[in-house]
């Protein structure tokens, strides 16, 4: 097994994300000699985690393993995997208690003060579609929706699989992801596409035959797998966005690009990408990100990085790796729909490092970052979040 196959692996487990097969994928990695140490030291070097909120419900999990383990005692790799999973869960748990917080500034001094945060609950899978015809639908979990060319249960949109003749004229759709959301769409060629909260995509209903596929990223942040050219009459595929050209021949790669940022972020998961500009078109291999200067045109290239913290809201997981304070307030804001402000402007360049999830309202995550000493102190105001 591969390491970013056993990086995910550990991340969901953290995360409580982790299915019973991973699980047991997991084990089956963890007996091989010197991995338990291996599982131990990326712990250690990569997370700050706060014992409350990595509550991984320990003894419902031990009760359904050893179910598991009562009903197969004639298996005995089975039996024997499942009970040294339980200790893993065990000696993580304690391990992270131990682990020191990592920042790169003074820790800020505990709270005196009560904390007054009404919940406010994460995002959701919702979106609003703007048709060929201009019509707006706003795509819910829950709402029956009658559309011609394409099927939604209001979590997904899926487009049939279709071709335009070369020479006719396309229709394009826009799906509009609010704060407080996210959405997934399969487009007509097959391509699969995983909206971030506060993103816009432009893309027709179906591509031209024998003609670029090309979509734009009007704004936000998407992951994408596309189908390969050779499945598609050798097209290649092309994402758009803010002076920048993502040229794909078939790949796993996620693009950045906020309106409140001066950069545009393309990580390349699988695959080869070209990254085309007006200074530079450099060609990523997987593990690499270019960084495009809205500003100047320029391209430069991060090689070799830790990718796992650039995809992780795609798994539900918040992975912030040496993040600054004002940076992970961007994030929290878009996702939970509400503006957070650092009152101390001392705290904006604080780093943090740790894995937090994305289905906890957002006063678990304060309430978390504060026992961490991040911050001091937060409190529900007019409207906004104050942290200080």
């Amino acid at each position: 097994m591969n390491n970013t196959k056993i990086e995910e692996l550990i991340i969901k487990f953290i995360s409580k994300s982790i299915t019973e097969t991973e699980l047991d994928d997991l084990s089956i990695w963890l007996e091989e000699p010197g991995n338990e140490e291996k599982f131990k030291q990326y712990i250690q070097l990569n997370y700050a985690l706060e014992y409350n909120l990595l509550n991984f419900e320990l003894e419902k999990k031990k009760v359904l393993l050893h179910s598991k383990v009562t009903t197969m005692t004639s298996d005995r790799g089975r039996v024997k995997h499942f009970t040294y999973i339980k200790y893993v869960a065990a000696a993580a748990i304690a391990l992270l208690i131990a682990i020191p917080i990592f920042l790169t500034s003074d820790s800020v001094d505990e709270a005196d003060t009560t904390i007054v945060v009404t919940d406010i609950e994460p995002g959701t899978d919702k979106a609003v579609l703007t048709m060929e015809d201009g019509n707006r639908v706003t795509l819910e979990e829950g709402k029956e929706y009658s559309l011609v060319d394409r099927e939604t249960d209001g979590k997904q949109l899926v487009y049939k699989p279709k071709k335009a003749t070369p020479n006719s004229e396309l229709k394009y759709n826009y799906l509009t992801i609010p704060r407080g959301g996210q959405f997934f769409v399969t487009l007509s060629d097959g391509t699969r596409v995983w909206l971030n909260s506060e993103s816009q995509l432009k893309y027709p209903m179906s591509f031209a035959s024998k003609k670029e596929r090309v979509v734009e990223l009007l704004y936000g942040e998407a992951y994408f797998d596309v189908t390969p050219s050779i499945a598609n009459e050798g097209t290649p595929f092309k994402v758009l966005s803010k002076g920048q050209e993502v040229q794909v021949l078939g790949t796993e790669f996620n693009v950045k690009s906020y309106d409140d940022e001066a950069f545009v972020y393309t990580t390349l998961v699988e695959g080869s990408v070209s990254i085309g500009a007006a200074q530079d078109s450099p060609t990523l291999s997987p593990g690499q990100q270019s960084i495009f200067n809205i500003a100047n045109m320029e391209v430069s290239v991060r090689k070799d990085i830790d990718i796992t913290p650039e995809i992780s809201w795609r798994k539900g997981v918040f992975m912030f790796k040496g993040k600054k304070l004002r940076e992970i307030v961007k994030v929290l804001s878009r996702w939970y729909d509400i503006d957070i402000v650092i009152g101390n402007k001392e705290l904006e360049n604080v780093t943090f490092r740790g894995v937090l999830g994305r289905d906890q309202d957002l006063n678990q995550i304060l309430s978390s970052l504060k026992n961490l000493s991040v911050i001091k102190d937060y409190e529900f105001k007019d409207g906004n979040i104050m942290i200080r």
